[in-house]
């Protein structure tokens, strides 16, 4: 039985946010467009799934130990997919330990299949 857009998409984000956990470069960059675009927290964007800051190795290494859904909204506009959510999430970034609510906002786009193009993070104020 074929999986509805919905469906995938929201297989996707399960997938590509366990492999963020694994550090599953392979499956994070399958995700994503090669020419992505990500802007942080602190407003930096990065572009291109390459520079992504999870690819990169130590001492610049963001790696997660837990990333729990506690909200998601999908909405399709034609071959786009937004995807609201707000994360809890917890981690070391330089080494140093972190644990914060997140709020994100990814853009996936379809064809040939759904990738992510774009995404933003923002903690809470």
């Amino acid at each position: 039985m074929a999986l509805s857009h919905y469906e995938v998409v929201e297989r996707s984000e399960t997938v590509l946010l366990a492999a963020m956990i694994d550090a599953d470069t392979e499956t994070i960059l399958k995700f994503c467009h090669p020419d992505i675009v990500f802007t942080n927290e602190v407003g930096k964007s990065v572009w291109g799934a390459k520079n992504l800051l999870i690819l990169k190795p130590y001492p610049y290494t963001l790696s997660y130990d837990a990333i729990e859904i506690l909200e998601r909204d999908i909405r399709f506009f034609g071959t786009v997919a937004i995807v609201n959510s707000h994360e809890q999430r917890s981690g070391t970034y330089l080494g140093l330990p972190f644990s914060s609510d997140y709020h994100l906002t990814r853009v996936w786009k379809f064809g040939p299949r759904w990738q992510l193009i774009a995404a933003t993070s923002m903690m809470p104020c």
